[in-house]
């Protein structure tokens, strides 16, 4: 897997990224030159097939088992990530206590639709709806930089 960021990434200009360090995963830290506080992180479990990516607290994970999905969610995942980082992006957290229970993000694709993927931790979610607790909503915007094009 590691063979293939640098191709799947030279296709994304404008986008620094580098390597980070994990026990067990390939992990990449990506972020537009125009704003580098703005970072999604891919991580690639090997040992258990999954591929995530996160940013801004928004979290989504997927699996893949043959070598040809893997290259495919992988591209997907990064492509994934690229789009939410040039923005523009809306993420909206839920939290109960000091954790995030559910999570959504919203970012368009060059003249398409928004896109809506979201992230929820339903064992979480019950056990604080059952104490009878409040959640509390935040949301985070990201307008589009200007190299996105």
């Amino acid at each position: 897997m590691t063979a293939l960021v640098p191709d799947l990434l030279a296709a994304q200009p404008g986008i620094g990224w580098e390597f980070t360090e994990t026990t067990d995963a390939l992990a990449i830290e990506l972020r537009p030159a125009a704003d580098l506080s703005r970072c999604a992180r891919v991580v690639v479990s090997e040992s258990t097939e999954v591929f995530s990516y996160s940013f801004a607290g928004y979290y989504v994970a997927e699996s893949a088992y043959d070598l040809a999905e893997k290259r495919e969610v992988l591209a997907d995942t990064i492509g994934q990530a690229v789009a939410a980082v040039r923005g523009p992006t809306q993420v909206l957290l839920e939290w109960a206590g000091p954790r995030v229970v559910r999570s959504a993000i919203g970012h368009h694709a060059a003249g398409e639709p928004p896109h809506g993927f979201t992230t929820s931790f339903p064992i979480a979610r019950f056990w604080w709806r059952v104490r009878g607790k409040r959640f509390r909503r935040e949301v985070l915007t990201f307008p589009a930089l200007a190299d996105a094009d």
